[in-house]
């Protein structure tokens, strides 16, 4: 039996560095350095010579693979970007129209889902998609009839998250974005903590660094490897987390698929997609806006939609567990560390 997610509120003994980042959601090294300390199995190992692929091209490629399942579609819509970008290549392609006159098409969403993006709302899924919408809270406490679940995470952990919009807003400065990670990014990142913690938290940075598979410059380069290297394995069990029993837990893990969860998604980020040039927030996740654009025609979306939290609105982060151990082929879902 070995660990695979931890909730770090519930670690009696925690390193400095949880201070510095979201204190909801475990940090486990993909680089094999089995940070922190303790043992835990590692299931994405990190890539270790990317290859350049073409980001539209695996979308559409993803969406086909998905659809040629012998099985129900479900498509959790929070109508942030990534999940819209998701049913938008479904909607483009046709092949949600097909789904949908198959009997075999669902669109989880709730009225936070609306309220993020309702032109697609309305003009889109109450238009031509009616019929096949539940609320998001019934796949997931219910998943037997809903086939596979596809999920936008893994989305941020390619492109950057909110980590490097916070330090913005503190400095108020958006070109904290693309100087050296060393001057403000690490002041900003290390503030709260105290004289003898911040060498500890420095020290692991450097190693952090040093075992990247591509060279970390800038604030925003850091602050994305973070999240692509250290939250990954923790945002592939996230949603799962937060189911209402172990029985649950498990079938939802063997339903649920992440829309950017593949190796070859990990190679685009790694090559192309964690590169940031822009100079405003409305430049963020474009790879996704301008088709999302193609097909919802909602200029407001696409010129000044940004990153928002939608998970908390689409889950409401109830039932944690704090631990979740794989033994073999099962998944043993706990409050105390076993």
């Amino acid at each position: 039996m070995n660990l695979v997610y931890y909730h770090p509120l519930a670690l009696k003994n925690k390193h400095p560095f949880h201070k510095c980042i979201n204190p909801l959601i475990s940090v486990l090294d993909r680089t094999q350095n089995h940070w922190p300390n303790i043992e835990y199995l590692n299931l994405f190992p990190m890539l270790q010579s990317p290859v350049k692929k073409d980001f539209l091209e695996l979308s559409y490629n993803r969406i086909r693979d998905i659809a040629a399942r012998d099985s129900h579609i479900t498509v959790l819509w929070s109508g942030g970007i990534d999940s819209t970008f998701i049913l938008c290549l479904f909607v483009e392609l046709g092949i949600a129209q097909e789904l949908k006159s198959q009997g075999r098409f669902t669109i989880g969403l709730n009225l936070e889902s609306i309220k993020e993006n309702p032109t697609m709302y309305e003009h889109i899924i109450k238009k031509d998609f009616m019929d096949c919408v539940v609320q998001a809270d019934k796949v997931l406490n219910d998943p037997d009839s809903y086939g596979t679940i596809v999920t936008g995470e893994m989305a941020d952990n390619l492109v950057g998250s909110l980590t490097m919009k916070s330090c913005v807003d503190f400095y108020n400065d958006f070109s904290v974005v693309h100087e050296n990670w060393k001057v403000r990014g690490l002041s900003w990142f290390t503030r709260n903590l105290s004289a003898e913690e911040k060498p500890k938290v420095n020290e692991l940075l450097e190693t952090v660094v040093k075992n990247s598979p591509v060279e970390l410059v800038t604030s925003h380069d850091l602050f994305w490897y973070l999240n692509f290297n250290m939250k990954w394995q923790a945002v592939n069990f996230r949603i799962v987390s937060h189911c209402s029993n172990q029985d649950v837990g498990n079938k939802l893990i063997n339903q649920i698929i992440h829309f950017f969860n593949t190796e070859d998604f990990q190679h685009w980020s790694l090559t192309e997609g964690h590169y940031f040039s822009g100079s405003k927030w409305g430049d963020y996740k474009l790879c996704m806006k301008e088709p999302i654009f193609k097909v919802t025609k909602d200029p407001e979306y696409f010129k000044y939609k940004t990153k928002h939290p939608s998970l908390p609105g689409l889950l409401r982060y109830k039932d944690t567990f704090d631990f979740i151990y794989k033994d073999k082929n099962k998944y043993i879902f706990t409050k105390e560390m076993l």
